[in-house]
């Protein structure tokens, strides 16, 4: 994400812990390599969307 956002990898790590603790999105551990997390989005998030794009 890092480079997909031009941002420090410290950066990316506190902007997801913040929008984490909002709800906004999900972080879990990638079962087959626990050093990767997956980022999902939350009901919230979906809420927010489709509010936005009518």
């Amino acid at each position: 994400m890092e480079h997909f956002l031009d941002l420090s990898n410290p950066t990316v790590t506190k902007l997801l812990k913040s929008m984490e603790k909002e709800r906004w999105i999900l972080r879990k551990f990638d079962q087959s390599d626990l050093r990767k997390k997956l980022i999902g989005l939350t009901e919230k998030s979906f809420m927010l969307l489709s509010t936005e794009n009518k």
